[in-house]
């Protein structure tokens, strides 16, 4: 009815914003960290401690002289292209098609589900 639509709504919208996303987020983290090789984690660790070293770096770039900048500079530099080569090497050792896939077919099941429970009636059976 009419009068309880916004009530429906508000209730859907905690179904699918709510208790969806949540329960949606922590599946994709067990999915995620069930298909993260050891090998992707100690890529990760390594970017995370140049990413420490060039801000160290960085910190000390206004207490340096000029003479030493340049040098900085391209210790700075060096450090972001190993930190982005890791990154790189971490990304390309995830296994992507069980993370991509397993949410997708998740999706569907509930997709098959949610047209088998919310078929519209036809309006011969109303008529009745």
């Amino acid at each position: 009815p009419n009068r309880i639509r916004a009530q429906a709504q508000g209730l859907l919208v905690l179904f699918t914003l709510g208790l969806g996303m949540l329960i949606g987020a922590q599946i994709a983290g067990i999915v995620e960290a069930r298909y993260t090789p050891d090998a992707a984690r100690q890529f990760a660790t390594a970017a995370a401690d140049k990413a420490r070293e060039i801000k160290d770096l960085e910190n000390l770039r206004a207490s340096v002289i000029k003479e030493d900048l340049a040098l900085l500079n391209k210790q700075i530099s060096q450090l972001e292209a190993e930190k982005d080569d890791l990154r790189r090497s971490e990304l390309k050792s995830i296994e992507w098609t069980p993370i991509w896939s397993i949410p997708a077919l998740f999706a569907a099941v509930v997709l098959i589900l949610f047209v088998i429970v919310f078929r519209e009636k036809s309006k011969q059976k109303l008529a009745d």
